[in-house]
């Protein structure tokens, strides 16, 4: 019976939302911009192509080899953006056009403007 008077008081139960109480913060304030799509593609297109220098002009097959036409020393003296560097970089007298284009991960057309290029300035020669 003693066991009966001393009743232990159950801990009280209370919902987690009560001893925390929520910390609300604002929705994050949306910022909209109205962008021209028609102006945006247009301007894409003309970044991502390369120009095209006026020159000999040669129809450009996949079938066709490239090789360097200059040699080492002249290659690092010419100045060439970084994808003229890079498809130069896969030429090896052997993979023909076709295969740059699967390998370079460019686009097909881009790839073949820059082989162009290369041809135009005398770089590369196409067997």
């Amino acid at each position: 019976m003693e066991d009966r008077a001393r009743k232990v008081a159950a801990p009280e139960v209370r919902h987690i939302s009560e001893i925390r109480p929520a910390q609300r913060q604002p929705p994050p304030q949306r910022v909209t911009t109205q962008i021209d799509l028609a102006e945006l593609a247009r301007l894409t297109a003309a970044s991502a192509q390369p120009e095209i220098a006026e020159g000999p002009s040669v129809e450009l097959s996949l079938d066709h080899v490239p090789r360097l036409r200059v040699s080492r020393q002249v290659l690092l003296r010419t100045e060439l953006d970084r994808r003229e560097a890079f498809l130069i970089s896969l030429i090896d007298d052997v993979s023909t056009v076709g295969m740059i284009v699967e390998v370079a991960g460019m686009a097909e057309e881009l790839t073949l403007a820059t082989l162009h290029q290369l041809y135009v300035q005398g770089i590369i020669d196409l067997l």
